[in-house]
């Protein structure tokens, strides 16, 4: 597995409203439609804050969607192991990182790879 220098890209802020929240913009936003309660990145995020055992404190996502959506290019699965990248720099120690590992296989087969974000010889179902 070799990662490309296009990509999505994902960016959090402390949000206004309760809860989780996700936007997303770029070339291949519409192709996602109505689907975003089940985006991978909210769904990473959810699984983050339940590892730990608190609530999701207010947090808006925006992901510039640049890969087009379910094409086998591992879009999605790179968002969701940004996600747990960036909510690992935000809250950092909340989530040990064996437990981030553990989040991100439950995810999706790539997404441990995603998280590395680096050439790997994988096998199996890719962990």
């Amino acid at each position: 597995m070799v990662f490309a220098a296009l990509g999505d890209r994902l960016s959090v802020e402390r949000g206004a409203e309760p809860g989780l929240a996700l936007e997303v913009v770029g070339s291949f936003a519409e192709a996602l439609g109505g689907e975003l309660g089940e985006n991978l990145v909210l769904r990473a995020a959810a699984a983050f804050f339940a590892a730990a055992g608190r609530e999701a404190p207010p947090l808006r996502f925006l992901l510039e969607k640049n890969l087009p959506v379910a094409a086998g290019l591992g879009g999605g699965s790179a968002d969701a192991a940004a996600c747990l990248r960036l909510l690992g720099r935000m809250f950092p120690g909340v989530v040990e990182p064996v437990g981030v590992e553990r989040i991100a296989l439950s995810l999706g087969a790539d997404v441990p790879m995603c998280l590395r974000s680096t050439t790997q010889l994988v096998g199996g179902v890719g962990e």
